[in-house]
C-alpha cells in the first residue's frame, strides 16, 4: 500500500462531490429559458375569474415574469389564486404535471371549465386548491403537503394590508418511480402506464438546496405580488380621489379658486364655473397671476394665504372686499384650505345680503331697545318645557338682573315678587285654563333691593298639536307713575284739610 495523504484524499472527495453536483445541474445549463410555452387542452381557466383583485392589479404577464426563475429552477407547476379560489395565473412546465393535470381534467367529461372545477374528479385542481392554497388562505400560514399527483405542494399566502387576498403555490419534488405507485396513479387518472412511467423518468431531479432556494423565493414572490397590489390600489385611490375632488371642485355652487406654489410664489392655478359667474368672467383674464400681484396691497389676505400654506392649516374669516376684476364691494366669508402637496384652495361665499340684513336688524333692535328703555317696557317668555324665563334687556334691567344673562329660573324671577303666590297662581291659570293674565304687582329688584311697581300682560302660545308651548308677555315699570299718583293723592288730602 502506498503512503496515506489526508490532503490528497480530501481533495479527491471534494472533486467527486463537485462532479456529482455539476452532473445533476447539467440540465439547468441546457434548458434554462428554453422551455416551450404549454397551453392546456381545456383552455384558460383565468377567464372565469370574477374576484379579479390579483389578475387585474398585477396581471398574468407580470406574474409570469415574476415566477419565471422559479419555474427555471423547479420545472414543475405554479398557480396563483384569488381569495375566493378563482385562478389568477397557472403554469405547468414539467411533462409530469402537464400529463397529470390534463388527464384529471378529462375525467370531468365536460367542455365547460366552470362545471369541471366543481365536478370533484379534477384531482390536480381539487388537491392544489383545497388542501394547499385554500389551507394557506384560511390559516394565513405557509402550507407544505404531499400532492395527490405524486410530488409535493408548497403554498404562501399573499397579504395586502395584513389581509389575505390570495395565495401562490408551487409543485416540487421528483415524480415517483415505484411500479406500484405508478400503476395506482395510472388507474386513478386513466393514463397509460408506460406513458406515465416515461414522464416520471423524464424529469430531472433537483438537489435539496435548489428546492429550499425555490421555497424562499416563493415567499419573496408572494410579498412582491402583495406590494404590487398595495401600490396599484393606492394609485387607484389617488385617481378616484382626484376625480372626486375635481368633480366637487368644478360643480361646487360656491366660487372656488386653486392657488399653486411655483418658484416660491403662489399662483392662481385654476377656478370653477361658479367663480367665473361670480366675477362676471373676469377671473379668466388673470389666470396665472401671482399672489403678490393680486394681493400685495392687502396685507390681511396676503398673510392669510401664506399662513395657510406654511402651516398647512385652514383659515376662515369674514372680510369686506372690493373686487379688482369688477370693482364691486361685497361682504365675503373666505375659507383658505391647504391641499397636498402644494395648493391652497380658497372658497368664497357672498354674505352681502346677510350682513346688510344683520345691520338693518341691529339698527331695528337698537331702536326697539331704546324705545323699551324710554318707555320702561320689557318683554319676557316662559318656556313650559324647560321652566326657564327669558327676558329682553329692558325686562332684565327692570328686575335688576344682569343684562348679559340669557335665561332665569322660576325661583329667581318669583323671588323678586312680593305677592309671589298670587302671581304664580295667575300664571298657572293661564297655562292650565287659558284665563286672562293682566296683573299689577310690586317687585324687589335683584341687585339693588329697590321696590318697584309693574304691570304684566301675557298670553299662552300652543304648538302645532294644540299643546301649551310657552307664555309670552310684556312688563311695564309704572313705579314713577304710582309715586306721582301717591304724591298727588297726598297733595289733594292736604289741600282738603285746609277747608
Amino acid at each position: 500500500m502506498g503512503d496515506f495523504n489526508p490532503k490528497i484524499n480530501q481533495f479527491e472527495k471534494q472533486t467527486s462531490e463537485n462532479n456529482i453536483v455539476e452532473r445533476d445541474l447539467s440540465w439547468l445549463h441546457e434548458n434554462l429559458n428554453n422551455q416551450p410555452i404549454y397551453t392546456p387542452h381545456y383552455g384558460d381557466v383565468t377567464e372565469l375569474n370574477t374576484e379579479r383583485t390579483i389578475i387585474d392589479l398585477v396581471g398574468k404577464e407580470t406574474i409570469a415574469f415574476i415566477v419565471s426563475d422559479l419555474m427555471d429552477l423547479l420545472e414543475t407547476s405554479v398557480a396563483v389564486y384569488e381569495k375566493n379560489g378563482d385562478y389568477a395565473f397557472g403554469m405547468f412546465n414539467s411533462g409530469w404535471c402537464q400529463l397529470m393535470d390534463s388527464a384529471s381534467r378529462k375525467l370531468c367529461n365536460t367542455d365547460d371549465n366552470k362545471i369541471a372545477l366543481s365536478c370533484g374528479k379534477w384531482h390536480c385542481h381539487d388537491d392544489c386548491w383545497n388542501n394547499s392554497a385554500k389551507a394557506a388562505i384560511t390559516s394565513k400560514k405557509t402550507t407544505d403537503i404531499d400532492c395527490i399527483g405524486g410530488i409535493k405542494l408548497f403554498a404562501e399566502p399573499i397579504f395586502v394590508n395584513n389581509q389575505v387576498v390570495g395565495t401562490i403555490n408551487i409543485g416540487y419534488g421528483n415524480p415517483p418511480k415505484e411500479t406500484a405507485t405508478l400503476q395506482k396513479l395510472a388507474h386513478d387518472y386513466n393514463i397509460d402506464f408506460e406513458l406515465l412511467k416515461a414522464k416520471s423518468y423524464e424529469y430531472n431531479p433537483r438537489p435539496n438546496f435548489i428546492i429550499e432556494i425555490a421555497k424562499k423565493r416563493l415567499l419573496s414572490v408572494a410579498k412582491l405580488i402583495g406590494e404590487i397590489i398595495t401600490r396599484k390600489q393606492a394609485e387607484q385611490q389617488l385617481i378616484d380621489s382626484k376625480a372626486k375632488f375635481e368633480a366637487l371642485f368644478e360643480n361646487s355652487p360656491l366660487p372656488t379658486y386653486l392657488w399653486k406654489q411655483e418658484n416660491n410664489e403662489l399662483v392662481l392655478y385654476n377656478f370653477n364655473l361658479a367663480s367665473v359667474r361670480f366675477t362676471q368672467k373676469k377671473i379668466s383674464d388673470i389666470k396665472g397671476i401671482t399672489l403678490s400681484q393680486m394681493y400685495g396691497d392687502n396685507q390681511q389676505i396676503f398673510d392669510d394665504f401664506n399662513q395657510c400654506f406654511k402651516q398647512k392649516t385652514t383659515i376662515e374669516r369674514e372680510i369686506n372686499y372690493r373686487f379688482k376684476t369688477t370693482g364691486e364691494k361685497k361682504y365675503l366669508n373666505v375659507k383658505y384650505t391647504y391641499v397636498k402637496p402644494d395648493f391652497v384652495m380658497v372658497i368664497t361665499q357672498d354674505i352681502t345680503d346677510q350682513k346688510l340684513a344683520e345691520q338693518t336688524l341691529k339698527k331695528g333692535n337698537e331702536r326697539y331697545q331704546k324705545a323699551q328703555q324710554l318707555g320702561k317696557v320689557g318683554n319676557w317668555e316662559y318656556n313650559i318645557q324647560t321652566t326657564e324665563f327669558w327676558g329682553s334687556e329692558q325686562a332684565k334691567i327692570i328686575y335688576g338682573f344682569n343684562p348679559n344673562s340669557e335665561v332665569f329660573s322660576v325661583h329667581e324671577v318669583e323671588s323678586c315678587i312680593t305677592e309671589r303666590e298670587r302671581v304664580h297662581r295667575a300664571l298657572l291659570d293661564l297655562i292650565e285654563e287659558n284665563k286672562p293674565y293682566n296683573l299689577e304687582f310690586d317687585i324687589i329688584t335683584h341687585n339693588t333691593q329697590e321696590r318697584k311697581t309693574i304691570t304684566s300682560i301675557a298670553r299662552l302660545e300652543h304648538d302645532e298639536n294644540g299643546n301649551p308651548l310657552k307664555v309670552t308677555g310684556v312688563i311695564h315699570d309704572i313705579t314713577d307713575r304710582k309715586l306721582a299718583e301717591q304724591a298727588l293723592k297726598i297733595s289733594e288730602e292736604n289741600y282738603r284739610s285746609l277747608f
